[in-house]
Order: structure tokens, then sequence, then C-alpha cells
């Protein structure tokens, strides 16, 4: 277990490795259901809603944010495990805060695009994409508050990679 009296040092080595998360595949499963729909879906005139260029947009968006992410937690598992890489040891908490945020963003944005249709839920067997953008908005509706919110990982990254003061 560690040194008596070295608890928080062994639970640091956890909460380090929790802090670490990261929603990239998330990120890229919600864009892997979003193309899904997008060939399936028409819009009131019978085209396709794959070539509509606000549909494309939040596509390549929400695409885009998954590889960032995903960059994001490669190098922090990196620096992690490289000991002659210098580290902060803010990496982790900027990787989960970074796709945590950009997955709650791009559901809302996809949700909004596909209106009423996207809230439907995998209990209706119509729901597009058998109801699984509208699991992806209720999943990343908690991702901010996993590990830590969003507020507290803002506060290590604050303390630890810009070196500010602790507030009062």
């Amino acid at each position: 277990m560690g040194e008596v009296d070295g608890g928080w040092a062994t639970m640091a080595v956890a909460l380090g490795l929790e802090h670490g998360a990261s929603f990239a595949f998330s990120l890229r499963k919600q864009c892997e259901a979003a193309q899904r729909w997008a060939s399936a879906a028409v819009d009131d005139h019978g085209v396709s809603r794959a070539e509509d260029p606000a549909v494309q947009a939040e596509i390549g968006r929400t695409a885009a944010d998954a590889e960032i992410a995903l960059l994001m937690l490669r190098r922090s598992q990196w620096v992690a495990a490289e000991p002659s890489v210098p580290s902060t040891g803010a990496e982790g908490p900027m990787s989960k805060l970074l796709s945590s945020e950009m997955l709650e963003q791009r559901t809302e944005a996809m949700a909004a695009l596909m209106g009423p249709d996207g809230l439907r839920s995998y209990f209706d067997p119509t729901a597009p994409v058998h109801g699984e953008l509208e699991h992806n908005v209720r999943h990343a509706l908690g991702t901010t508050i996993y590990a830590g919110t969003s507020e507290m990982h803002r506060n290590m990254i604050a303390l630890r990679h810009l070196g500010l003061p602790r507030s009062r």
C-alpha cells in the first residue's frame, strides 16, 4: 500500500490516471453515428441530409474534435509513460477537460441539427440510428463531472501548468 501516512501519494497515482481520462472515442462514435444518420435521412424535399452543408460542417467539426482529443490523450499518456519527458502534471486534466467539453458541444449541435427526431431513444423503434445519437446526448452531459468537474480540471491546469496561485 505504501508508506505510513503516505495515503495521499498512493491516491494521487490513481487520481492522476482518472484525471487523464478522455472522451476521444466517444467523440469518434458520435461522428460515426452522425454519418450513418446523415446518409439515411432525407430533408423535406427528399434530398439526403449528407448533402446539406450544415450537416457536413457539424460532422466535420466532430471529426476534427475527435482527432484533437485523441492526440491530446496520446500526448498525456506518452508524458506519463516516459520519465524523460518533462511534465507539468496537467496533461491529463487538459485532455479530459477538452474532450468532455467538446463531446458536450458536438452532441448538442448534432441534436439541434436533427431536431426532435434526434431526441428519440432506442426504446422507439423508429428512432434514427437506433437512438444512438440521443444516447450520446445523455452520456455527454455527465462527462464534464466524471473524474472531477471541469472547474476542478481548470484549477489543476491553472496551478500546475500555468503556475497561477491558489484562489483564496
